[in-house]
């Protein structure tokens, strides 16, 4: 009897893509290497593709893709309405942003090659933070001219209530 597959991780919001520019990866390969992650069922992808312009030419790094915990803190001002209180609650998010189309490939050959393991430890590891007021980042940025990609972690977690 084969087991049921997970469903896919929700897509909350798809931009359209510049000519020449595509996602490097899609919500159903983001599904697959992602599953038995701690926060599976939580997770949600959204593809923004409004920066393609700007970066088609510049040579920093930009982001391609960024994995990111984040709960906000209420207060008294906080509005009962459903959107106010959700955005109370812990959320996990993964945001895709375009690569040139020529670049495509080498980027998911870096995720093959060590990537998709770095975030798979980065999410188990942040685990441990669920729930906690505060903002976690994984970013994998490129390099549009050299070709190079790198990665940082940004953190400001409070600590756990005593």
């Amino acid at each position: 009897m084969d087991a049921t597959p997970e469903p896919l991780i929700p897509t909350r919001h798809k931009s359209p893509l510049a000519k020449g520019t595509s996602y490097p990866v899609g919500a159903e390969l983001v599904s697959r290497e992602l599953v038995g992650v701690p926060q599976y069922g939580a997770l949600e992808i959204g593809f923004y593709g409004e920066k393609c312009q700007a970066f088609l030419l510049d040579q920093r790094f930009f982001p391609v893709i960024k994995v990111e915990y984040k709960k906000m803190q209420g207060s008294y001002s906080t509005s009962n309405g459903e959107w106010s209180q959700s955005r109370l609650q812990p959320n996990w998010q993964i945001t895709v942003y375009p690569v040139l189309g020529s670049e495509r490939k080498k980027f998911r050959d870096y995720l093959e090659l060590g990537g998709w393991s770095l975030i798979r430890t980065w999410l188990n590891d942040q685990w441990a933070y669920n729930g906690r007021v505060g903002k976690s980042c994984l970013v994998m940025a490129a390099c549009q001219k050299t070709g190079e990609i790198k990665h940082r972690t940004e953190a400001s977690i409070m600590p756990a209530q005593q």
